[in-house]
């Protein structure tokens, strides 16, 4: 089922440190969801990199979780080059929650992407960002969530347009500030 606006998602997942994380324990605070692609994900690293360097302009009691298709090991190495992350990075390697929530795959659409995002796929390769070793699938798409304090989806956005079709950062801080 694809999660959609009054849904309460349910989430367990490793983080990369290897411990359990669960997202009910997140409850009180307003929570930014993504379902990333895959730890070397050009896009990705610099949505990582861009969410890290601006983290002090979200509001309190706000928490980012980034799930990535990619096992612990393979995403703590890929996301140690970021250095210490202020925001919660889950591995689902078994590609579960990606099925459970309907997080779509499509070829064309990553074509999309590397066509009409050429200018921010050209600033991740020259951070460094070249997905050398892929470490999941290639063709998925991303999907963004905000829940509220009791863990309610107030809106949802699967990719559309492209691979990479999420929430801009405008939107995810003025959500955090509100």
């Amino acid at each position: 089922m694809k999660i959609k606006k009054g849904d309460t998602p349910e989430i367990r997942l490793k983080k990369i440190d290897g411990s359990d994380f669960d997202l009910k324990s997140l409850k009180g605070k307003k929570v930014y969801l993504k379902f990333m692609r895959f730890a070397s994900c050009m896009f990705c690293n610099l949505e990582v990199n861009h969410l890290k360097n601006r983290h002090s302009e979200f509001g309190k009691d706000f928490e980012i979780v980034l799930v990535f298709h990619s096992s612990s090991e393979f995403l703590k190495k890929q996301m140690k080059r970021h250095g210490p992350l202020p925001f919660t990075i889950l591995a689902d390697p078994d590609f579960t929650y990606y099925k459970k929530y309907q997080v779509d795959r499509s070829m064309a659409k990553l074509i999309k992407a590397f066509i009409f995002k050429f200018p921010k796929a050209l600033s991740a390769m020259l951070k460094g960002y070249i997905p050398i070793k892929i470490g999941g699938y290639l063709d998925i798409m991303t999907a963004d969530f905000f829940l509220d304090e009791n863990g309610i989806v107030i809106k949802s956005k699967y990719s559309e347009k492209d691979a990479f079709d999420g929430f801009e950062f405008k939107e995810i801080k003025e959500f955090s500030l509100s």
